[in-house]
């Protein structure tokens, strides 16, 4: 069903958690109002200190290597794992994920601090496992 290696993303997935468990932690530290939480945790990718992480700088070259059909398929995967789209829906959300063309498919998944288990919960729903 997958054409990307369900290993890849088990790959991407292991990075993605560490590197918002690192961003997480920056972030509480620096916080000093909780209301700017959320809005520094969606911003956070975009800073320039992000962009010279060498773990962000690893997992945006893992993405951007991927053919389009394969970042598509890991939108289509954060989708239902997020439970936009079931499993049986699989070829819609793939159908959905490739007409979006998302430009920014990098940014776009790192952008959200659950990708991680988005990923994972999407693999899992479509009987594939990292353990």
């Amino acid at each position: 069903m997958l054409q990307i290696n369900p290993l890849l993303v088990c790959n991407l997935i292991l990075k993605a958690r560490a590197f918002h468990a690192r961003e997480e932690a920056d972030i509480q530290e620096d916080a000093s109002n909780p209301t700017d939480d959320t809005i520094t945790t969606a911003l956070a990718v975009d800073n320039e200190e992000s962009e010279r992480d060498p773990l962000y700088n690893e997992l945006k070259c893992l993405i951007e290597d991927l053919d389009p059909d394969q970042k598509a398929e890991l939108v289509a995967l954060v989708w239902v794992g997020r439970e936009d789209y079931v499993a049986e829906d699989w070829y819609a959300a793939l159908d959905e994920a490739r007409r979006s063309a998302i430009p920014f498919t990098t940014e776009y998944l790192l952008s959200k601090p659950q990708v991680a288990e988005f990923l994972e919960d999407g693999l899992n729903k479509l009987g594939y496992y990292c353990s």
